[in-house]
């Protein structure tokens, strides 16, 4: 028997959709253990006061600290990964939370991954070169078509190579 036309589709664990889905991020958030969480978005979607609602919604919710990441550039770049994980590890977040493009998910999925690695992160690129991602992760897209909340590839250019790299994660943070 042969196995070689044989495909392996992966996808995110969960996924919620429809109106008003946003409204599920506390509990989302509650199962996942996240207290304090980061958003990782792009100044055209914090210009647009999309992120003015969701903080509100988190605070009513008894979440007050939330940070924010938002200089996302529209090719993310490993430098703006990394400044993003400072952010994250500076104040001490438990959890990552995308709202906007591929750009800004991209990011928020290579800090999850990348944050509390001893690696660089150029040694991240490529297929399982990262540990079991434990750090939780939810992605929000305000745009159609790149599809990046539902992979595991995170599309980072690598400035000093010059080119586009994926960091490929079949790991994930086991369940809750």
């Amino acid at each position: 028997m042969s196995f070689e036309n044989v495909q392996i589709f992966k996808t995110a664990r969960r996924l919620l959709t429809g109106e008003n889905a946003s409204y599920l991020l506390p509990k989302e958030m509650l199962s996942l253990k996240i207290k304090r969480p980061l958003i990782v978005t792009d100044r055209g979607v914090l210009k647009a006061g999309l992120i003015e609602p969701i903080i509100t919604l988190l605070n009513a919710n008894g979440i007050a600290d939330i940070f924010i990441y938002s200089d996302i550039s529209a090719e993310p770049e490993t430098h703006i990964v990394q400044a993003c994980c400072n952010t994250f590890d500076q104040n001490l977040c438990d959890g990552v939370i995308a709202i906007g493009g591929g750009s800004a998910m991209d990011t928020a999925k290579a800090v999850a991954v990348f944050s509390g690695e001893t690696k660089p992160l150029t040694e991240l690129f490529g297929e399982d070169n990262v540990a079991v991602r434990t750090i939780p992760l939810i992605c929000m897209p305000t745009t159609a078509g790149t599809g990046s909340e539902v992979t595991n590839i995170s599309i980072l250019l690598d400035v000093q190579a010059e080119l586009k790299k994926g960091i490929v994660s079949n790991g994930n943070p086991p369940e809750k």
